[in-house]
């Protein structure tokens, strides 16, 4: 009898001994995940990690802290779900002990339209106070337009007209001249002859959109707004580190234009170069031995501009050249 409750302590004592190592073999060892940002290697804080097992024996959730890491103890090899507000789901796998690095990239997505003519600050085309009318990215490529004058050819309330002298113009609801404000990113163009600014030498090629209002905004702009602004907002890398692109086109009547663009970004700081050449041989009517009524014409243009950001401050230093010959 004695030998029997031996038998069936010993027995106690291994199941007690086993049952209590089970859950730590459970846990198993502990696995950390460094959350960073894929455009500048940032962490990312408290972005949500599932740690899961495969066939879902298991299933774990946590959120990184300040540095971008988050740590979780796992049986065996693990898949990795990682999600943030901004950035684009991510999976991958980790093993037990194992430390890893994981980069999220940001998911861009298509905003309202906003406009800046006339506001104190940026704000949604629908809530502006103004009629603002805007000529997006997306139009002006479709148009493979190179100057303001040939975008605006086509718009309701504007006509446009060509000087062999002066150059292309526009009037605003039957107002022109000194009545129409031009700017570029707020800035008035200056430089106007006869009252015009020949809206030719204005290039669109690095706007990002152009936006319009017509009627008097006298009060803001001062008298020569009588019959509107028309503001062209240039393009800003916000996003890649680093851009360039190239652009070349030509028309069977004589045009060949070629344009090309770089930016660097690196912080808080936003260096843009662009450049480009527009060559026009000029047109006149087939059944006239006049002049030609749009003189030929090449352009030769570059700009640069530096840009600071922080919070709310906003510093943009730039400046742009521009070489037009004619043929007369």
């Amino acid at each position: 009898m004695t030998g029997l409750l031996k038998i069936i302590r010993w027995l106690l004592s291994v199941q007690l001994f086993t049952g209590g190592l089970s859950p730590a073999m459970a846990q198993g060892q502990p696995a950390l995940v460094r959350v960073a940002d894929a455009t500048d290697g940032s962490p990312v804080a408290f972005a949500n990690v599932c740690f899961e097992g495969f066939g879902k024996t298991f299933m774990q959730y946590v959120v990184t802290n300040d540095k971008g890491e988050a740590s979780c103890n796992i049986p065996g090899r693990a898949i990795v779900a990682i999600s943030y507000v901004g950035y684009e789901t991510l999976y991958d796998s980790v093993a037990p002990g194992e430390t890893c690095l994981l980069k999220l990239n940001r998911s861009y997505t298509q905003m309202e339209e906003v406009v800046v003519t006339a506001q104190f600050t940026p704000q949604r085309a629908d809530k502006s106070i103004y009629r603002v009318k805007v000529i997006n990215s997306k139009q002006i490529e479709m148009k493979a337009v190179t100057n303001l004058s040939d975008l605006l050819r086509s718009e309701v309330s504007i006509r446009t007209s060509q000087d062999g002298v002066l150059g292309s113009s526009i009037s605003l609801q039957g107002l022109s001249g000194e009545n129409v404000k031009f700017l570029i990113d707020g800035i008035p163009v200056i430089g106007r002859m006869n009252g015009n600014i020949d809206l030719g030498q204005l290039n669109l090629n690095n706007a990002d959109h152009v936006e319009i209002i017509e009627g008097p905004m006298s009060v803001v702009y001062g008298s020569n707004a009588l019959a509107g602004v028309i503001n062209i907002i240039t393009r800003e890398n916000q996003h890649d580190r680093l851009m360039a692109r190239a652009n070349v086109y030509a028309e069977s009547v004589g045009v060949f234009n070629t344009d090309g663009a770089f930016s660097l970004k690196t912080g808080r700081h936003l260096l843009t170069f662009n450049g480009g050449r527009n060559f026009f041989g000029g047109y006149a009517d087939p059944d006239t031995s006049r002049g030609k009524l749009w003189k030929p014409k090449r352009q030769v243009f570059a700009d640069g501009s530096w840009l600071y950001t922080k919070d709310k401050l906003r510093i943009k230093i730039g400046g742009q050249f521009l070489m037009q010959t004619h043929q007369f």
